[in-house]
Protein backbone atom coordinates (compact mmCIF):
# COMPACT_ATOMS: atom_id res chain seq x y z
CA UNK A 1 0.00 0.00 0.00
CA UNK A 2 1.29 3.25 -1.25
CA UNK A 3 1.95 5.85 2.02
CA UNK A 4 -0.75 8.87 1.74
CA UNK A 5 0.94 12.06 0.50
CA UNK A 6 1.27 14.27 2.95
CA UNK A 7 -0.32 18.19 2.48
CA UNK A 8 0.50 21.41 4.14
CA UNK A 9 -0.39 24.78 3.51
CA UNK A 10 1.56 27.47 5.66
CA UNK A 11 3.17 30.38 6.09
CA UNK A 12 7.11 31.31 6.93
CA UNK A 13 8.11 34.96 8.57
CA UNK A 14 11.61 36.05 9.03
CA UNK A 15 11.95 38.64 11.08
CA UNK A 16 15.44 40.61 10.34
CA UNK A 17 17.53 43.22 11.16
CA UNK A 18 16.74 45.31 7.76
CA UNK A 19 13.55 43.63 6.47
CA UNK A 20 10.67 40.64 7.09
CA UNK A 21 10.87 38.07 4.74
CA UNK A 22 7.36 36.54 3.76
CA UNK A 23 6.61 33.27 2.02
CA UNK A 24 3.18 31.66 1.54
CA UNK A 25 3.14 28.23 0.24
CA UNK A 26 1.43 24.75 -0.59
CA UNK A 27 3.16 21.28 0.06
CA UNK A 28 2.24 18.34 -1.89
CA UNK A 29 3.97 15.15 -1.10
CA UNK A 30 7.57 16.27 -1.88
CA UNK A 31 6.60 19.17 -4.01
CA UNK A 32 6.51 22.61 -2.67
CA UNK A 33 4.53 25.38 -4.06
CA UNK A 34 5.53 29.22 -3.51
CA UNK A 35 2.62 31.14 -4.04
CA UNK A 36 4.01 34.49 -1.90
CA UNK A 37 7.29 35.96 -1.34
CA UNK A 38 8.16 39.39 -0.35
CA UNK A 39 10.45 41.25 1.44
CA UNK A 40 9.12 44.53 3.57
CA UNK A 41 11.76 46.26 5.25
CA UNK A 42 11.11 47.58 8.87
CA UNK A 43 14.93 48.04 9.76
CA UNK A 44 15.15 46.76 13.31
CA UNK A 45 18.69 47.23 13.05
CA UNK A 46 18.44 50.75 12.59
CA UNK A 47 21.11 52.24 14.80
CA UNK A 48 21.00 49.14 16.98
CA UNK A 49 24.58 48.89 17.31
CA UNK A 50 25.19 52.33 18.75
CA UNK A 51 22.27 52.16 21.10
CA UNK A 52 21.20 48.55 21.49
CA UNK A 53 17.82 48.52 21.32
CA UNK A 54 15.35 48.83 19.00
CA UNK A 55 14.03 51.95 18.11
CA UNK A 56 10.22 52.53 18.43
CA UNK A 57 9.26 53.31 14.79
CA UNK A 58 10.64 50.47 13.72
CA UNK A 59 8.76 48.05 16.24
CA UNK A 60 5.84 49.77 15.32
CA UNK A 61 6.87 49.29 11.69
CA UNK A 62 7.47 45.43 12.55
CA UNK A 63 4.21 45.31 13.99
CA UNK A 64 2.24 46.92 11.37
CA UNK A 65 3.83 44.15 8.65
CA UNK A 66 2.86 41.33 10.58
CA UNK A 67 -0.80 42.40 11.12
CA UNK A 68 -0.85 42.36 7.81
CA UNK A 69 1.10 39.33 6.89
CA UNK A 70 -1.13 37.64 9.31
CA UNK A 71 -4.48 38.59 7.82
CA UNK A 72 -3.02 37.52 4.31
CA UNK A 73 -1.83 33.81 5.54
CA UNK A 74 -5.32 33.70 6.62
CA UNK A 75 -6.85 34.43 3.49
CA UNK A 76 -4.47 31.80 1.79
CA UNK A 77 -5.96 29.65 4.27
CA UNK A 78 -2.74 28.80 6.17
CA UNK A 79 -2.82 26.24 8.74
CA UNK A 80 0.35 27.28 10.50
CA UNK A 81 2.61 30.20 10.99
CA UNK A 82 6.52 30.16 11.81
CA UNK A 83 7.82 33.02 12.65
CA UNK A 84 11.63 33.63 13.18
CA UNK A 85 13.80 36.13 14.68
CA UNK A 86 17.41 36.87 13.78
CA UNK A 87 20.10 39.16 14.80
CA UNK A 88 17.95 42.32 15.80
CA UNK A 89 15.67 40.56 18.13
CA UNK A 90 19.03 38.36 19.88
CA UNK A 91 20.97 41.50 20.71
CA UNK A 92 18.69 43.99 21.23
CA UNK A 93 18.05 44.52 25.58
CA UNK A 94 14.42 45.47 24.50
CA UNK A 95 13.40 42.27 22.29
CA UNK A 96 10.49 41.33 24.76
CA UNK A 97 8.43 44.75 23.37
CA UNK A 98 8.36 43.26 20.41
CA UNK A 99 7.87 39.63 21.29
CA UNK A 100 4.80 40.25 23.19
CA UNK A 101 2.78 41.89 20.75
CA UNK A 102 4.04 40.01 18.10
CA UNK A 103 2.84 36.64 19.41
CA UNK A 104 -0.61 37.93 20.19
CA UNK A 105 -1.25 39.11 16.32
CA UNK A 106 0.49 35.86 14.99
CA UNK A 107 -1.46 33.30 17.42
CA UNK A 108 2.06 31.76 17.83
CA UNK A 109 5.64 32.72 19.19
CA UNK A 110 8.43 34.10 17.21
CA UNK A 111 11.51 31.97 17.70
CA UNK A 112 14.49 33.63 18.33
CA UNK A 113 17.19 31.90 17.25
CA UNK A 114 20.85 31.08 17.45
CA UNK A 115 23.15 32.06 15.37
CA UNK A 116 24.64 28.80 14.55
CA UNK A 117 20.55 27.38 14.11
CA UNK A 118 20.43 30.32 11.47
CA UNK A 119 23.18 28.92 9.61
CA UNK A 120 21.53 25.99 9.48
CA UNK A 121 18.49 27.15 8.57
CA UNK A 122 20.24 28.72 5.45
CA UNK A 123 22.69 25.18 4.59
CA UNK A 124 19.23 23.67 4.91
CA UNK A 125 17.26 25.85 2.33
CA UNK A 126 20.45 26.38 -0.10
CA UNK A 127 20.66 22.86 -0.59
CA UNK A 128 17.10 22.00 -1.28
CA UNK A 129 18.18 23.32 -4.73
CA UNK A 130 19.54 20.14 -6.60
CA UNK A 131 22.76 21.98 -7.77
CA UNK A 132 24.16 22.52 -4.45
CA UNK A 133 23.63 19.13 -2.98
CA UNK A 134 26.43 17.17 -3.81
CA UNK A 135 29.01 19.80 -4.15
CA UNK A 136 31.62 21.57 -1.64
CA UNK A 137 30.00 24.95 -0.57
CA UNK A 138 30.26 27.80 1.82
CA UNK A 139 27.42 29.96 1.90
CA UNK A 140 28.10 33.55 2.76
CA UNK A 141 24.09 34.83 4.04
CA UNK A 142 24.87 38.60 4.46
CA UNK A 143 21.77 39.66 6.29
CA UNK A 144 21.15 43.23 7.98
CA UNK A 145 22.74 42.65 11.59
CA UNK A 146 24.85 39.78 11.12
CA UNK A 147 26.38 37.33 8.31
CA UNK A 148 26.52 33.84 8.59
CA UNK A 149 29.39 31.54 7.08
CA UNK A 150 27.97 28.07 5.98
CA UNK A 151 30.70 25.32 4.90
CA UNK A 152 29.14 22.08 3.82
CA UNK A 153 29.65 19.28 1.33
CA UNK A 154 27.08 16.30 0.18
CA UNK A 155 24.43 17.85 1.49
CA UNK A 156 25.97 17.33 5.19
CA UNK A 157 26.87 20.70 7.29
CA UNK A 158 30.46 20.59 8.29
CA UNK A 159 30.66 24.16 10.32
CA UNK A 160 28.77 27.69 10.97
CA UNK A 161 30.13 30.53 12.08
CA UNK A 162 28.10 34.07 12.79
CA UNK A 163 29.74 37.69 12.94
CA UNK A 164 27.85 41.05 14.03
CA UNK A 165 28.72 42.11 10.30
CA UNK A 166 25.42 42.86 8.97
CA UNK A 167 25.12 45.20 6.11
CA UNK A 168 22.84 48.12 8.32
CA UNK A 169 25.58 47.73 11.02
CA UNK A 170 28.30 47.80 8.69
CA UNK A 171 26.31 50.85 7.51
CA UNK A 172 25.80 52.45 10.85
CA UNK A 173 29.44 51.67 12.26
CA UNK A 174 31.87 51.41 9.60
CA UNK A 175 30.29 53.57 6.62
CA UNK A 176 29.25 56.46 9.41
CA UNK A 177 25.80 56.28 7.24
CA UNK A 178 27.95 58.34 4.34
CA UNK A 179 26.30 57.77 0.91
CA UNK A 180 28.08 58.87 -1.18
CA UNK A 181 31.16 56.73 0.80
CA UNK A 182 34.32 58.73 0.95
CA UNK A 183 37.13 56.86 -0.70
CA UNK A 184 38.98 56.48 2.42
CA UNK A 185 36.13 55.55 4.77
CA UNK A 186 35.41 53.16 2.18
CA UNK A 187 38.87 51.68 1.84
CA UNK A 188 38.91 51.41 5.73
CA UNK A 189 35.69 49.66 5.92
CA UNK A 190 36.59 47.01 3.39
CA UNK A 191 40.01 46.72 5.12
CA UNK A 192 38.31 46.15 8.57
CA UNK A 193 35.95 43.57 7.14
CA UNK A 194 38.84 41.48 5.09
CA UNK A 195 40.66 41.47 9.16
CA UNK A 196 37.47 40.56 11.23
CA UNK A 197 36.41 37.76 8.76
CA UNK A 198 40.01 36.45 8.28
CA UNK A 199 40.39 36.22 11.87
CA UNK A 200 37.35 34.42 12.72
CA UNK A 201 38.17 31.60 9.52
CA UNK A 202 42.06 30.66 9.58
CA UNK A 203 40.55 26.40 9.79
CA UNK A 204 37.59 27.66 8.22
CA UNK A 205 37.57 28.38 4.87
CA UNK A 206 39.50 26.02 2.46
CA UNK A 207 39.89 26.11 -1.24
CA UNK A 208 37.98 24.34 -3.57
CA UNK A 209 34.48 25.12 -2.49
CA UNK A 210 32.19 27.11 -4.44
CA UNK A 211 31.38 30.53 -2.62
CA UNK A 212 27.22 31.19 -2.65
CA UNK A 213 26.01 34.30 -1.36
CA UNK A 214 22.40 34.70 0.06
CA UNK A 215 20.40 37.71 1.28
CA UNK A 216 19.33 40.70 -0.29
CA UNK A 217 22.26 42.20 -0.49
CA UNK A 218 23.22 39.31 -3.00
CA UNK A 219 19.89 39.18 -4.85
CA UNK A 220 20.20 43.09 -5.45
CA UNK A 221 23.50 42.48 -6.93
CA UNK A 222 22.86 39.89 -9.08
CA UNK A 223 19.98 41.95 -10.32
CA UNK A 224 22.63 44.63 -11.28
CA UNK A 225 24.84 42.63 -12.70
CA UNK A 226 22.57 40.67 -14.52
CA UNK A 227 21.64 42.14 -18.28
CA UNK A 228 17.90 41.38 -18.30
CA UNK A 229 15.35 41.86 -15.75
CA UNK A 230 14.24 39.11 -13.78
CA UNK A 231 12.56 37.98 -10.60
CA UNK A 232 14.38 36.51 -7.56
CA UNK A 233 14.08 32.55 -7.98
CA UNK A 234 15.22 33.33 -11.57
CA UNK A 235 18.60 34.48 -10.39
CA UNK A 236 19.58 31.14 -8.64
CA UNK A 237 23.37 29.68 -9.62
CA UNK A 238 24.23 33.62 -11.48
CA UNK A 239 27.97 34.59 -10.69
CA UNK A 240 29.35 37.62 -10.28
CA UNK A 241 33.36 37.37 -10.95
CA UNK A 242 35.11 39.72 -8.42
CA UNK A 243 36.35 41.81 -10.76
CA UNK A 244 32.64 43.03 -11.33
CA UNK A 245 31.97 42.66 -7.95
CA UNK A 246 34.70 45.37 -7.10
CA UNK A 247 33.13 47.32 -10.35
CA UNK A 248 29.91 47.47 -8.84
CA UNK A 249 30.78 48.19 -5.61
CA UNK A 250 32.73 51.81 -7.01
CA UNK A 251 29.42 52.24 -8.93
CA UNK A 252 27.45 52.25 -5.41
CA UNK A 253 29.61 54.25 -3.14
CA UNK A 254 30.17 56.90 -5.62
CA UNK A 255 26.14 57.57 -6.23
CA UNK A 256 23.51 59.98 -4.20
CA UNK A 257 21.44 58.07 -1.81
CA UNK A 258 18.74 59.89 -4.26
CA UNK A 259 20.39 57.88 -7.27
CA UNK A 260 20.46 54.79 -5.48
CA UNK A 261 16.84 55.53 -4.82
CA UNK A 262 16.20 56.07 -8.40
CA UNK A 263 17.58 52.75 -9.86
CA UNK A 264 15.03 50.77 -11.01
CA UNK A 265 17.03 47.34 -9.71
CA UNK A 266 17.83 48.41 -6.40
CA UNK A 267 14.76 48.47 -4.25
CA UNK A 268 14.07 51.69 -3.22
CA UNK A 269 13.80 50.63 0.81
CA UNK A 270 17.83 49.09 0.26
CA UNK A 271 19.55 51.84 -1.11
CA UNK A 272 21.02 53.15 1.84
CA UNK A 273 22.60 49.82 3.26
CA UNK A 274 23.47 48.20 -0.57
CA UNK A 275 26.86 49.56 -0.25
CA UNK A 276 27.71 48.28 2.91
CA UNK A 277 26.28 44.93 2.04
CA UNK A 278 28.48 45.20 -0.78
CA UNK A 279 31.77 45.71 1.37
CA UNK A 280 30.94 42.57 3.21
CA UNK A 281 30.30 40.70 0.75
CA UNK A 282 33.93 41.97 -1.16
CA UNK A 283 36.08 41.03 1.63
CA UNK A 284 34.42 37.15 2.00
CA UNK A 285 35.59 37.24 -1.41
CA UNK A 286 38.71 38.77 -0.59
CA UNK A 287 39.48 36.48 2.20
CA UNK A 288 38.28 33.11 0.79
CA UNK A 289 40.23 34.17 -2.76
CA UNK A 290 36.93 32.85 -4.73
CA UNK A 291 37.41 33.95 -8.48
CA UNK A 292 33.45 34.45 -8.36
CA UNK A 293 30.06 33.88 -6.16
CA UNK A 294 27.32 32.31 -7.30
CA UNK A 295 23.38 34.11 -6.04
CA UNK A 296 21.61 31.28 -3.92
CA UNK A 297 18.36 32.46 -3.44
CA UNK A 298 16.94 29.52 -1.38
CA UNK A 299 18.07 30.99 1.83
CA UNK A 300 16.56 30.90 5.50
CA UNK A 301 12.76 31.22 5.03
CA UNK A 302 13.47 27.70 2.91
CA UNK A 303 15.28 26.18 5.37
CA UNK A 304 12.46 26.82 7.99
CA UNK A 305 10.08 25.87 6.00
CA UNK A 306 12.28 22.49 5.66
CA UNK A 307 13.32 22.12 8.87
CA UNK A 308 10.59 23.41 10.97
CA UNK A 309 7.21 22.76 8.60
CA UNK A 310 7.58 20.02 6.26
CA UNK A 311 5.74 17.03 6.71
CA UNK A 312 8.44 15.12 4.33
CA UNK A 313 11.26 16.82 2.83
CA UNK A 314 10.68 18.62 0.04
CA UNK A 315 12.77 17.91 -3.27
CA UNK A 316 11.39 20.18 -5.29
CA UNK A 317 10.07 24.02 -5.70
CA UNK A 318 7.56 25.56 -8.24
CA UNK A 319 7.32 29.29 -7.98
CA UNK A 320 3.44 30.39 -8.72
CA UNK A 321 3.66 33.95 -8.08
CA UNK A 322 1.00 36.42 -8.85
Amino acid sequence: MKTPRRHLRAAVLDLGSNSVKFMLGHQDGTLLTVHHEEAITTRLGHQLALTGKICPAARRATLRVLRDCQRQAARYGAEKIVAVGTSALRSAGNSADLLAPAREILGAPVRVISGKLEGELVYAGTTSYHRWQRRDILVVDIGGGSVEFVSGSGGRLRRVKSLPLGCVRVRDALLHGRQPAPAKILAAAVDELTEKIRAGFKDFIGGGAVLLGSGGTVTTLTALHCPARARIHELEGLAIRRAELQRLLHFLATRSLDELRAHPRIPRKRADVITAGACVLYAALTVTGAKSVHCTTRGLRYGVWQRLLAPVPFHAVRHELG
